[in-house]
């Protein structure tokens, strides 16, 4: 997922099967999934979004700089997933 600014675009996340973007979409978008951050060799931090199984679901680059803007950084990539999906239709 990447988000379009002006003047620059920041990659929210990325899917281990390209190509299946959108079931990872639809389960950041419904909070489908287990949310862990982890900081990184270098002392950034990233986020990782796994099934109940703990396979990868989707991840964000190494680009943050602590816990708390990793976490503000998914809630943005949900924000993303909804407006690109449309709220699920609750039955």
């Amino acid at each position: 997922m990447i988000q379009r600014t002006e003047g620059r675009s920041d990659v929210l996340a990325h899917v281990p099967r390209p190509g299946r973007w959108q079931p990872a979409v639809e389960r950041i978008r419904d909070m489908n999934g287990e949310l862990d951050v982890v900081q990184v060799a270098d002392g950034h931090f990233r986020w990782l979004f796994e099934d109940e199984c703990g396979a990868l679901i989707a991840a964000s680059p190494a680009i943050h700089r602590d816990a708390w803007s990793c976490r503000h950084a998914f809630t943005d990539t949900r924000r993303a997933a909804r407006s690109l999906l449309g709220d699920p239709v609750w039955q």
